[in-house]
Order: structure tokens, then sequence, then C-alpha cells
């Protein structure tokens, strides 16, 4: 499993023959034509994070004080003062677990986004991967597995989806 928040075109072995620089250019360009929706969706998880962490405040200030009261009875706190500190602390707990579940759920969302747009660009008659291969002429491509023309306009896919080499060898971006 790759680590969160680190580069999520690495988990893909379809993209390991590519630099950085030509990973995050397909990254960049996959969210620009087709991720709007899905950023709008992590925009709204994030919203409703900040929700939870509101509403759930005077529940955790609640428990904060249940949980001095019963603290004040041990040797642990000798008196009952000590909410504030404990809630505190909850919310912090809190913010940083919603937090962290925050920056995930973005990082799933990427790699659904990312793992969709290379299970499309993939030969139609033995699954080959067509990234990085050549577009000739009529907008098609030659499947180096099974020798079967694809053409993009059937897949609606372009020359960018498949980080296809334009003119003098060089991938676009």
């Amino acid at each position: 499993m790759r680590i969160p928040l680190h580069k999520v075109y690495r988990a893909f072995p379809e993209l390991d023959r590519f630099t950085d620089a030509e990973c995050e250019r397909y990254i960049a360009y996959i969210l620009k034509s087709r991720g709007r929706g899905r950023l709008i969706s992590l925009a709204v998880s994030a919203v409703g994070s900040l929700v939870v962490v509101v509403v759930s405040a005077p529940f955790l200030m609640f428990a904060a004080r249940r949980l001095s009261n019963l603290l004040a009875d041990t040797k642990w706190m000798p008196s009952g003062g000590m909410s504030v500190e404990i809630t505190t602390v909850l919310l912090l707990v809190l913010s940083g677990a919603l937090g962290i579940g925050w920056l995930v759920c973005g990082d799933v969302l990427l790699r659904r986004l990312l793992f969709a747009r290379l299970k499309e660009s993939r030969c139609p008659g033995c699954g080959y991967s067509l990234l990085g291969l050549a577009v000739l002429e009529q907008g098609r491509v030659l499947c180096p597995e099974c020798g079967q023309y694809t053409y993009l306009s059937e897949q609606q896919l372009s020359r960018e989806d498949l980080l296809a080499p334009g003119e003098g060898g060089k991938l676009p971006g």
C-alpha cells in the first residue's frame, strides 16, 4: 500500500517508465479535463468534516465534564476542574483525526480518478496499456501486444490521455 500524500502515480506500474514531471502533468491534465466533479465532492467532504467538528464540540464538552468528574474521584486528578483541558485535548484529537481523514479521502479520490483513466487507456482487444505509444495517422494506435489498431475517437480518448509523444518524440506538456 502506498503512503498517503506521496506520489500517487507511483502506485501504478503503467506510469513507472515516465518521469515525475510527465506524471504530474498527466495528473494535472486528468484533473482539469475530467476531475472537477470529484474535486467538488472532496470540497463537500471537507465542509462536512468541519461541520462534524462544530456539531460534536458540545457533546465532547459534556463527555469531558463527565470524565473530569469520574477522574476527580480517583488518585489521578485531585479536583474536578480539569474539564476544559480534557475538552481541548479531545477536540484536538478529533480535529487531527478528521484532518488526516480528509487528506486520505482526497488521496483516495485522486487514486480512483487515475485508475479509471488508466483503465480507459487500455487496448480493447487484449487489455495492454496504450500509454506512451505513438498516435498514427487517422488518430489510431497500434497495440504492440496483439497488433490491433485502436481508434482514439472510438474510445473517447485523445493524445494527451495516452501521454503519447508528439512531433519529435516529446511528450505533451
